[in-house]
C-alpha cells in the first residue's frame, strides 16, 4: 500500500490545466472545466481524500448550495483519451475519502480524474491520494498538441446535459469533458486546457474603476486561479500562471456573447461595439505577451450569437496591423436553432457540441498545417 500527501503528488501524477496548491488547506485544487490529473498504479484499488467548496446558487437565496462534480476516465497504454466516464459523483464540502477507481485485475492501471462542472460551481482540491499496491511515476507523453480554450458557458458545458431547452441548470448536468473543445482535442490527441466562466464577458460588469461584480476575461487570464484565491477577501496578490512552464500551440477564444448582451442592454449605442473592439484588441495583445509568438490564436464566436462577430474581426485586423502577427485566425460556428432541440438549458446540446468540436478540429487542422 501507498500514500501520497499534497505535497508529494507532483512527484507521480500528471496534472492538466491550472492547479492550485493551496498550503493552508494542505490540497491541490483542480477548479477549472476538465482540470484534474493523471496517475499510473499497481493495485486494484485507488482512493482519495476529497475536500468540496460549495458555491452559492445564483439562482437565490432559498436554492441549495451547487458542489463540484468530477469523473473518472481510464488511459490506454498509448494515452488514448476515453470520452466514457467510468464514474462520477459529487465532492461534498466535507473532507471525504472517496473511490476512484477499482477492479478484480491487479494493475498497471492508469486513471484520468476530469472536473466535470465549472470554476464558478463549487471548488475541488485532493488532499491525499492511496493505493493498495504503488504509484508509478507518470511519464507524461508528449501529444501532439495542446491546446487552450477560453470561453464562457459554452465552453463550460453549461447545462450540456439537461433533459430540454427550457429545463434549470443543475451541476450535476454540467459535463466540460463531452464539450466542444475536448472533442476536438481528443480528435487531434491534444492535451487541452480551459479557463472558462458561465456568464463571462471580455470586461465583466463594472461599476466604476472598481473590481467588478462579475470578472471579466481580462482580469483572470494572468493568473492561475483569481477567482478561487479571491475568496480570501484580504488577498491583495494573487498567483500568476507559468505560461512559460505550460506551451500550448493554440489558444481557442470563444468570448463575446455575453458582451453582445450588456451592448443590448445598454441600448445598442455604437461606443459598446466600439469598446468591445479596443478590449479585445488589448486582450489579443494579453495573450501573445502572455504565451509567446508561437502559439496560433483563434478568434472564435458561436454558436448561439454572432452580433460581435464583424467586431471580433475587425479587431482582429487592427491587432495585426498594428503588430505583423500573422498567427491570428478569425472562426464562425455554424448556428444553433434558438430554444430547439438543440439547446438544453438554454445552452448548446452534447450533439451540437459534438458538431463543433468536428468543425474545429478541422479548423485546428488547416491552420496548424497537418
Amino acid at each position: 500500500m501507498q500514500k501520497l500527501f499534497y505535497s508529494e503528488l507532483c512527484d507521480y501524477l500528471c496534472f492538466h490545466g491550472r492547479t492550485l496548491t493551496d498550503d493552508r488547506r494542505h490540497a491541490v485544487f483542480f477548479n477549472w472545466t476538465c482540470s484534474g490529473f493523471t496517475c499510473t498504479f499497481t493495485g486494484k484499488t485507488l482512493t482519495a481524500t476529497l475536500l468540496g467548496i460549495p458555491s452559492s446558487n445564483i439562482a437565490g437565496p432559498d436554492q441549495p448550495d451547487e458542489y463540484p462534480y468530477i469523473g473518472i476516465t481510464t488511459e490506454g497504454s498509448a494515452g488514448e483519451r476515453s470520452r466514457a466516464l467510468i464514474h462520477r459523483f459529487k465532492v461534498d464540502a466535507s473532507k471525504h475519502e472517496y473511490t476512484l477507481f477499482s477492479s478484480d485485475v491487479e494493475g498497471p492501471h492508469t486513471v484520468r480524474i476530469v472536473k466535470l462542472s465549472e470554476n464558478m460551481r463549487g471548488k475541488c482540491g485532493i488532499l491525499d491520494l492511496k493505493t493498495d499496491g504503488s504509484f508509478i511515476p507518470h511519464t507524461a507523453l508528449h501529444p501532439v498538441l495542446r491546446i487552450e480554450a477560453v470561453g464562457d458557458s459554452i465552453t463550460c458545458g453549461y447545462g450540456i446535459e439537461a433533459p430540454s431547452p427550457m429545463a434549470p441548470f443543475l451541476p450535476e448536468e454540467e459535463n466540460g469533458w463531452i464539450t466542444y473543445a475536448a472533442l476536438a482535442s481528443a480528435a487531434l490527441n491534444a492535451d487541452f486546457s480551459t479557463i472558462c466562466v458561465s456568464g463571462i464577458s471580455m470586461e465583466g460588469f463594472r461599476f466604476g474603476e472598481a473590481m467588478p461584480m462579475m470578472p471579466g476575461m481580462e482580469d483572470l487570464y494572468e493568473f492561475t486561479d483569481r477567482i478561487y484565491e479571491s475568496m480570501d477577501d484580504t488577498k491583495t496578490t494573487f498567483s500568476r500562471w507559468d505560461f512559460q512552464s505550460h506551451p500550448v500551440d493554440a489558444v481557442i477564444i470563444n468570448i463575446g456573447t455575453n458582451d453582445a448582451n450588456m451592448i443590448r442592454m445598454r441600448g445598442n449605442e455604437p461606443v459598446g461595439e466600439a469598446r468591445f473592439l479596443e478590449k479585445y484588441a488589448a486582450f489579443l495583445k494579453k495573450v501573445r505577451a502572455l504565451n509567446g509568438s508561437k502559439p496560433h490564436i483563434l478568434c472564435t464566436l458561436g454558436p448561439m450569437d454572432y452580433y460581435l462577430y464583424d467586431v471580433i474581426r475587425d479587431a482582429a485586423a487592427r491587432y495585426q496591423a498594428e503588430t505583423g502577427d500573422q498567427r491570428v485566425h478569425c472562426f464562425k460556428f455554424g448556428g444553433i436553432r434558438p430554444w430547439s432541440k438543440q439547446m438544453a438549458s438554454g445552452h448548446p446540446s452534447a450533439a451540437i457540441h459534438e458538431r463543433m468540436g468536428h468543425e474545429l478540429a478541422a479548423k485546428l487542422r488547416a491552420v496548424l498545417g497537418f
